[in-house]
């Protein structure tokens, strides 16, 4: 559903929520009747989930004398949004049934056949357009000439036209003093420059043969090789142009902004002339085209910093209005974030809402950067699952996995009347291994969480709404949410399946953060008692706060996810950690009666936090944490804790919020 036609049969510009709608229902494994998996599987989730968004019991009907045929699972909620697009979907996905049906019954036909089964699919499942057409009948023109007595089946006829398209795509026209082409249609073309582009480290190409190729089986020296074909053009290509060879490569993802290898030709290539005695001039070029580097005279002719000079006038024109606006030209990427505001006054195009939801304030919390991205709408990128991880159940869990089945287990233990179905859910979701390997790794983590489960179970607890009233810029705003609450008792509990703190040394902040907004709720609400916090660590317990200060902390988190939609903030969980000192004080106040050099002190605990930040947006790959993408989004080449503009920003919310979350997270007892 991402290829263009599709997205035109359906009439979308994305492709996001239908992949959404396809991962929800299950759909992995082809049109096999009555697994889990199929096409009819699917269909028949989506169709129940559409009808009976609450029958969330429902089972498919028993096979022979056995049991139950398992839950049907459905996805009501996941089918939100535009009524048309969900029919025409549903629609599609049904022509796609038929299609299959019809191609799996005769999986073997001639390639008249094949043509007329293509031809169908082109004009009732996608939408083609009319030059595609006219591409598509010389292609299948083809299958048409072909003899009656040939079988075909449908890897034979997709490794052809897969073939067939890229040979299409190669062949260019050759026209006016520049040509354009590939490898193939420009070779051994004299000319004066040649400029190869997009060598990355897809070149040269792998040789991925078809499963049915039996040259597959026994190779010979002299069959044709994908990768020694390519560099062999390769080195054909160095000695065409007669003044200057011009070698382009993607240096960075434009999703992440990493760095990307590139062409292990030119990496040779590189080496080779290095051996020489001489060197491979090479340049990175800005993420911009109007960066001021372009257009600043420099040695010889050429742009700043060795880069060339560009021509572009329109790029010439941005770059000029954007240092007349600036004084200064651009700097990094040209990406101009909006600035902090004063605080001490309702904060201009500010909108403040009546209620805000306890879930939104934490999952903004967590990460601010995400939270601006969201009110900017912008996308956020994120690294795609792969789509075979979807098509088997794992063998043996991942980390990460173990500890989805341990928090599904913990929540089927706490309403023991949905168990079977969060069971069957998560091997849906094929988050549970097949068979007795899934019965095994269930049993075991129900043995690992058993012991704590059955305190929280002895413990009669009650779920509760809770809602407080905060100032914010001279306004009332309720928070809402909810907490568990032991039975005729002032104790409130947060548990979690996995740990809270690997040692008192090593704290996973993120997993403190919502019990403790939580029980600065509860406080403002004028709850009384004592916060139990149960994981496989332990039980930690943490008294409530006053009532007074916990209004207050609770408004600046209120009033800093609402600035938080008009300027990101300078603060992360992990680097404003750092701008708090042991003493719970910030930066250069006053320890006890000895004052201590504020400038220096600050400029200390600033250093600390831009290395975490650095640490943060790249990620670890010793502690598995991802990096953070939504920064790198939104700060892109900005550390915020190295400007010195946005150290009064980080100081406000380290200093608002951030300082007695660091001690409520210290002390067993606060």
């Amino acid at each position: 559903y991402r290829m263009p036609v599709m997205m035109r049969a359906l009439e979308v510009e994305e492709a996001s929520e239908i992949e959404r709608w396809l991962q929800g229902s299950g759909f992995t494994r082809g049109v096999e009747e009555g697994r889990p998996g199929s096409l009819r599987y699917a269909l028949d989730r989506m169709i129940a989930g559409e009808w009976l968004p609450l029958e969330s019991a429902v089972e498919y009907p028993a096979e022979g004398d056995g049991g139950g045929g398992g839950f049907v699972l459905p996805v009501g909620d996941a089918l939100r949004g535009d009524l048309e697009l969900r029919r025409r979907f549903l629609e599609s996905l049904m022509e796609l049934l038929v299609a299959l049906r019809e191609w799996l019954g005769k999986p073997k036909v001639s390639p008249r056949v094949w043509a007329e089964r293509l031809e169908r699919v082109a004009l009732e499942l996608v939408c083609v357009s009319d030059e595609e057409r006219v591409e598509l009948s010389e292609v299948l023109s083809i299958l048409l000439n072909q003899s009656e007595e040939i079988q075909l089946d449908a890897g034979a006829v997709g490794d052809w036209l897969r073939e067939e398209s890229a040979a299409r795509q190669r062949r260019g026209r050759l026209s006016g003093r520049i040509a354009f082409g590939s490898f193939y249609n420009l070779h051994g073309l004299p000319c004066r420059v040649l400029g190869i582009l997009g060598m990355g480290d897809n070149f040269p190409r792998k040789n991925l043969l078809p499963s049915w190729d039996l040259m597959r089986l026994m190779p010979k020296i002299w069959d044709r090789n994908a990768r020694t074909e390519d560099r062999q053009l390769f080195l054909d290509a160095l000695l065409t142009p007669t003044e200057r060879l011009i070698l382009t490569a993607p240096s960075r993802g434009i999703r992440t902004g990493e760095a990307l290898p590139i062409s292990t030709c030119v990496e040779e290539l590189r080496q080779t002339i290095a051996g020489m005695g001489r060197e491979l001039p090479s340049f990175v070029h800005r993420l911009t085209p109007f960066a001021p580097e372009y257009f600043a005279g420099g040695a010889g002719g050429g742009g700043a910093n060795g880069l060339p000079r560009s021509f572009s006038v329109p790029a010439y024109e941005v770059a000029k209005a954007i240092s007349s606006t600036s004084g200064k030209g651009v700097t990094g990427i040209g990406w101009d974030l909006p600035k902090p505001q004063d605080l001490e006054k309702k904060v201009e195009g500010l909108v403040i809402p009546q209620e805000v939801d306890l879930e939104e304030l934490v999952r903004f919390w967590r990460n601010p950067a995400a939270g601006f991205a969201r009110a900017r709408d912008l996308d956020l990128p994120q690294e795609e699952d792969r789509d075979e991880g979807l098509d088997w159940n794992p063998v043996k869990l991942a980390p990460l996995q173990r500890y989805h089945l341990k928090r599904v287990v913990l929540e089927g233990l706490m309403e023991p009347e949905k168990e079977g179905y969060r069971r069957a859910l998560l091997a849906a979701e094929r988050g549970l291994p097949l068979g007795k390997l899934g019965e095994e790794e269930w049993k075991k983590c129900k043995e690992d969480v058993q012991g704590w489960a059955n305190e929280l179970l002895g413990m009669k607890l009650e779920l509760e709404r809770v809602s407080a009233e905060v100032r914010v810029f001279e306004e009332t705003v309720c928070v809402k949410g909810e907490g568990w609450k032991v039975a005729n008792c002032g104790k409130w509990v947060f548990w979690r399946a996995g740990k809270m703190k690997e040692s008192r040394q090593n704290l996973k902040l993120a997993h403190y953060l919502k019990p403790w907004i939580v029980s600065l709720l509860l406080s403002a609400a004028g709850r009384e008692g004592s916060f139990l916090l149960f994981s496989e660590a332990g039980k930690e317990e943490r008294a409530l706060f006053n009532q007074e200060m916990a209004k207050e902390r609770l408004g600046w988190l209120v009033k800093g996810f609402l600035c938080g939609k008009l300027w990101p903030l300078a603060f992360d969980l992990e680097a404003s950690w750092e701008l708090i000192g042991e003493d719970f004080t910030l930066l250069g106040g006053k320890s006890g009666s000895v004052a201590f050099d504020k400038a220096s002190k600050e400029s200390e605990a600033f250093d600390k936090a831009a290395k975490k930040w650095r640490k943060v947006v790249e990620g670890s790959i010793y502690s598995h944490e991802p990096p953070n993408l939504a920064a790198k989004l939104v700060w892109r080449d900005i550390n915020p804790f190295e400007v010195k503009e946005r150290r009064e920003d980080a100081k406000r919310w380290a200093n608002s919020i951030f300082r007695e979350f660091k001690s409520w997270t210290a002390n067993n007892s606060t």
